[in-house]
Protein backbone atom coordinates (compact mmCIF):
# COMPACT_ATOMS: atom_id res chain seq x y z
CA UNK A 1 0.00 0.00 0.00
CA UNK A 2 1.15 3.54 -0.85
CA UNK A 3 1.84 5.96 1.91
CA UNK A 4 2.23 9.43 1.41
CA UNK A 5 3.76 11.61 4.39
CA UNK A 6 2.76 14.78 5.44
CA UNK A 7 5.18 17.69 6.54
CA UNK A 8 4.41 21.14 7.07
CA UNK A 9 8.15 23.10 7.34
CA UNK A 10 8.84 26.39 8.97
CA UNK A 11 12.27 27.92 9.46
CA UNK A 12 13.80 24.11 10.71
CA UNK A 13 17.14 24.41 8.46
CA UNK A 14 18.92 22.85 11.22
CA UNK A 15 16.53 19.49 11.42
CA UNK A 16 14.36 18.71 8.82
CA UNK A 17 17.77 16.87 6.87
CA UNK A 18 17.76 14.52 10.10
CA UNK A 19 13.44 14.18 9.52
CA UNK A 20 14.19 13.70 5.75
CA UNK A 21 17.03 11.31 6.15
CA UNK A 22 14.87 9.14 8.61
CA UNK A 23 12.32 8.80 5.69
CA UNK A 24 15.19 7.71 3.23
CA UNK A 25 16.52 5.22 5.84
CA UNK A 26 12.66 3.42 5.76
CA UNK A 27 12.54 -0.29 5.31
CA UNK A 28 9.62 0.34 3.56
CA UNK A 29 9.96 1.75 0.49
CA UNK A 30 6.70 2.82 -0.91
CA UNK A 31 5.87 5.93 -0.15
CA UNK A 32 5.86 9.70 -1.65
CA UNK A 33 6.91 12.66 0.55
CA UNK A 34 4.41 15.61 0.43
CA UNK A 35 6.43 18.71 2.15
CA UNK A 36 5.01 21.76 2.69
CA UNK A 37 7.59 24.64 3.45
CA UNK A 38 5.16 27.65 5.01
CA UNK A 39 7.10 30.72 3.48
CA UNK A 40 10.35 29.93 5.97
CA UNK A 41 12.74 32.50 5.53
CA UNK A 42 16.45 30.16 6.98
CA UNK A 43 17.55 27.92 4.61
CA UNK A 44 14.89 25.47 4.92
CA UNK A 45 13.82 25.79 0.85
CA UNK A 46 17.10 25.42 -0.46
CA UNK A 47 17.49 22.35 2.24
CA UNK A 48 14.36 20.81 0.53
CA UNK A 49 14.92 21.76 -2.94
CA UNK A 50 18.07 19.71 -2.69
CA UNK A 51 16.39 16.35 -1.08
CA UNK A 52 13.21 16.95 -4.11
CA UNK A 53 16.69 16.95 -6.36
CA UNK A 54 17.51 13.76 -5.25
CA UNK A 55 14.90 11.48 -4.70
CA UNK A 56 11.72 11.97 -7.47
CA UNK A 57 9.60 10.53 -4.34
CA UNK A 58 9.92 14.30 -2.41
CA UNK A 59 7.76 16.89 -3.67
CA UNK A 60 7.85 20.39 -1.90
CA UNK A 61 4.80 22.52 -2.45
CA UNK A 62 5.73 26.14 -1.48
CA UNK A 63 3.03 28.53 0.37
CA UNK A 64 3.19 32.52 -0.86
CA UNK A 65 2.44 33.31 2.90
CA UNK A 66 2.83 31.85 6.71
CA UNK A 67 -0.28 30.16 6.51
CA UNK A 68 0.20 27.64 9.57
CA UNK A 69 0.49 23.79 10.07
CA UNK A 70 -3.13 23.05 9.75
CA UNK A 71 -3.25 24.96 6.42
CA UNK A 72 0.06 23.62 5.40
CA UNK A 73 -1.16 19.75 6.01
CA UNK A 74 -4.41 20.03 4.27
CA UNK A 75 -2.68 22.08 0.83
CA UNK A 76 -0.56 18.38 1.56
CA UNK A 77 -3.35 16.12 1.40
CA UNK A 78 -5.03 17.77 -0.94
CA UNK A 79 -1.91 16.92 -3.11
CA UNK A 80 -1.41 13.20 -1.80
CA UNK A 81 -1.99 10.13 -3.75
CA UNK A 82 -1.50 7.32 -1.19
CA UNK A 83 -4.36 5.86 0.56
CA UNK A 84 -2.54 5.58 3.55
CA UNK A 85 -1.73 9.08 5.32
CA UNK A 86 1.42 9.24 7.48
CA UNK A 87 2.17 12.63 9.61
CA UNK A 88 6.07 13.84 10.20
CA UNK A 89 7.16 16.87 12.07
CA UNK A 90 9.83 18.66 10.46
CA UNK A 91 11.87 18.20 14.04
CA UNK A 92 11.67 14.54 14.54
CA UNK A 93 12.91 11.25 13.56
CA UNK A 94 11.29 8.26 12.34
CA UNK A 95 12.69 5.25 13.33
CA UNK A 96 13.79 2.70 10.09
CA UNK A 97 10.70 -0.21 10.90
CA UNK A 98 8.53 2.43 11.13
CA UNK A 99 6.62 2.56 8.13
CA UNK A 100 6.88 -1.43 7.79
CA UNK A 101 5.16 -2.10 11.07
CA UNK A 102 2.55 0.33 10.39
CA UNK A 103 2.15 -0.57 7.22
CA UNK A 104 1.96 -4.34 8.22
CA UNK A 105 -0.88 -3.59 10.98
CA UNK A 106 -3.65 -1.37 8.61
CA UNK A 107 -3.03 -4.27 6.05
CA UNK A 108 -3.92 -6.83 8.66
CA UNK A 109 -6.48 -4.88 10.70
CA UNK A 110 -9.14 -3.60 8.30
CA UNK A 111 -11.05 -2.04 11.18
CA UNK A 112 -8.70 0.18 11.98
CA UNK A 113 -8.51 3.67 10.56
CA UNK A 114 -6.00 5.60 12.68
CA UNK A 115 -2.62 3.93 14.08
CA UNK A 116 -0.42 5.69 16.22
CA UNK A 117 2.91 4.67 18.42
CA UNK A 118 4.66 5.05 21.23
CA UNK A 119 7.67 7.36 20.83
CA UNK A 120 11.26 8.06 22.53
CA UNK A 121 10.59 12.20 24.11
CA UNK A 122 13.97 14.10 23.57
CA UNK A 123 14.66 17.41 24.02
CA UNK A 124 16.65 19.91 21.82
CA UNK A 125 19.62 18.68 22.50
CA UNK A 126 18.35 15.16 21.21
CA UNK A 127 19.23 13.54 24.68
CA UNK A 128 16.26 11.15 25.84
CA UNK A 129 13.60 11.73 28.30
CA UNK A 130 12.27 8.75 28.21
CA UNK A 131 9.51 6.79 26.21
CA UNK A 132 6.08 8.18 26.00
CA UNK A 133 3.11 6.02 25.14
CA UNK A 134 -0.75 6.20 24.98
CA UNK A 135 -3.41 3.11 25.50
CA UNK A 136 -3.40 0.82 22.58
CA UNK A 137 -7.43 0.15 22.04
CA UNK A 138 -10.08 2.32 20.99
CA UNK A 139 -12.06 2.20 23.78
CA UNK A 140 -9.35 3.19 26.30
CA UNK A 141 -8.28 6.22 23.98
CA UNK A 142 -11.97 7.22 23.75
CA UNK A 143 -12.25 6.95 27.24
CA UNK A 144 -9.17 9.43 27.90
CA UNK A 145 -9.85 11.44 24.83
CA UNK A 146 -10.49 14.64 27.06
CA UNK A 147 -7.61 13.96 29.48
CA UNK A 148 -4.95 13.07 26.85
CA UNK A 149 -4.48 12.97 22.77
CA UNK A 150 -5.29 9.77 22.07
CA UNK A 151 -2.69 9.25 19.58
CA UNK A 152 0.66 11.38 19.12
CA UNK A 153 0.04 13.29 15.70
CA UNK A 154 3.71 12.51 14.17
CA UNK A 155 3.65 9.23 14.95
CA UNK A 156 0.20 8.97 13.07
CA UNK A 157 -0.35 6.52 9.47
CA UNK A 158 -4.10 6.85 9.12
CA UNK A 159 -6.41 6.08 6.29
CA UNK A 160 -7.19 8.63 3.50
CA UNK A 161 -10.94 8.76 4.04
CA UNK A 162 -10.07 10.11 7.35
CA UNK A 163 -9.32 13.62 6.18
CA UNK A 164 -11.26 13.17 3.25
CA UNK A 165 -14.95 12.56 5.18
CA UNK A 166 -13.88 15.14 7.98
CA UNK A 167 -12.26 17.95 5.54
CA UNK A 168 -9.06 17.57 6.81
CA UNK A 169 -7.32 19.73 9.45
CA UNK A 170 -9.12 22.84 10.66
CA UNK A 171 -8.36 25.35 8.87
CA UNK A 172 -8.64 28.24 11.30
CA UNK A 173 -6.30 26.26 14.37
CA UNK A 174 -2.37 26.72 14.31
CA UNK A 175 -2.27 24.76 17.09
CA UNK A 176 -4.32 21.74 19.16
CA UNK A 177 -5.76 20.90 15.36
CA UNK A 178 -4.42 17.28 15.70
CA UNK A 179 -6.79 16.91 19.21
CA UNK A 180 -9.14 18.69 17.47
CA UNK A 181 -8.80 16.02 14.36
CA UNK A 182 -9.56 13.12 16.84
CA UNK A 183 -12.33 14.78 18.75
CA UNK A 184 -14.18 14.73 15.14
CA UNK A 185 -12.56 11.54 14.33
CA UNK A 186 -13.14 9.00 17.05
CA UNK A 187 -16.79 8.39 17.32
CA UNK A 188 -16.83 7.69 13.64
CA UNK A 189 -13.34 6.05 12.98
CA UNK A 190 -11.68 2.90 14.48
CA UNK A 191 -7.94 4.26 16.54
CA UNK A 192 -5.28 2.00 18.53
CA UNK A 193 -1.67 2.35 19.33
CA UNK A 194 1.61 0.02 18.71
CA UNK A 195 3.20 0.22 22.07
CA UNK A 196 6.73 0.04 20.24
CA UNK A 197 8.33 3.40 19.80
CA UNK A 198 8.67 4.30 16.23
CA UNK A 199 9.72 7.99 16.56
CA UNK A 200 11.99 10.32 18.01
CA UNK A 201 9.63 13.19 19.58
CA UNK A 202 11.34 16.40 20.03
CA UNK A 203 9.80 17.64 22.86
CA UNK A 204 7.62 20.30 22.67
CA UNK A 205 9.11 23.41 25.15
CA UNK A 206 7.10 25.95 27.59
CA UNK A 207 4.09 26.21 25.68
CA UNK A 208 3.21 29.86 24.09
CA UNK A 209 -0.56 31.72 24.70
CA UNK A 210 -1.45 30.89 21.40
CA UNK A 211 -0.55 26.98 22.39
CA UNK A 212 -2.99 27.73 25.52
CA UNK A 213 -5.65 29.36 24.39
CA UNK A 214 -6.65 27.35 21.32
CA UNK A 215 -6.42 24.19 23.34
CA UNK A 216 -8.47 25.11 25.60
CA UNK A 217 -11.04 26.34 22.80
CA UNK A 218 -10.59 23.21 21.50
CA UNK A 219 -11.79 21.22 24.21
CA UNK A 220 -14.28 23.38 25.17
CA UNK A 221 -15.60 23.18 21.48
CA UNK A 222 -15.64 19.46 21.71
CA UNK A 223 -17.47 19.77 24.84
CA UNK A 224 -20.11 21.02 23.11
CA UNK A 225 -20.39 19.80 20.29
CA UNK A 226 -20.89 16.64 22.41
CA UNK A 227 -23.10 17.96 24.44
CA UNK A 228 -20.58 17.65 27.31
CA UNK A 229 -20.21 20.97 28.25
CA UNK A 230 -19.39 20.57 31.86
CA UNK A 231 -17.25 18.12 30.55
CA UNK A 232 -15.27 20.01 28.01
CA UNK A 233 -15.31 23.59 30.29
CA UNK A 234 -13.32 21.95 33.00
CA UNK A 235 -10.77 20.02 30.85
CA UNK A 236 -10.16 23.23 29.28
CA UNK A 237 -9.70 24.96 32.84
CA UNK A 238 -7.45 22.83 33.93
CA UNK A 239 -5.96 22.43 30.69
CA UNK A 240 -5.12 26.39 31.02
CA UNK A 241 -3.92 25.92 34.67
CA UNK A 242 -2.11 23.03 34.07
CA UNK A 243 -0.10 25.26 31.01
CA UNK A 244 -0.13 28.23 32.93
CA UNK A 245 2.32 26.04 35.60
CA UNK A 246 4.32 24.53 33.06
CA UNK A 247 4.92 28.29 31.54
CA UNK A 248 5.74 30.11 35.01
CA UNK A 249 7.76 27.04 36.64
CA UNK A 250 9.57 25.51 34.05
CA UNK A 251 12.32 26.55 31.70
Amino acid sequence: MHVTVLMSVFNRSSRVAAAIDSLLAQTYTDWDLMVVDDCSTDESPQTLAAYAARDPRITVLTNTKNEGQSASLNRAWQAARGPLMARMDDDDVSLPERFARQVEFLQGHPEVDVLGTAAEYVDQSGRSLGIVRRPESHADLAREIYHNVPVLHPTVMMRREVLDELGGYHPGLRRAQDHDLWFRAYRRFTFRNLSEPLLRYTAPGRPSWPTIREGAYVLACAGWREARPFTGGWRASWYTAACLYRRWFFA
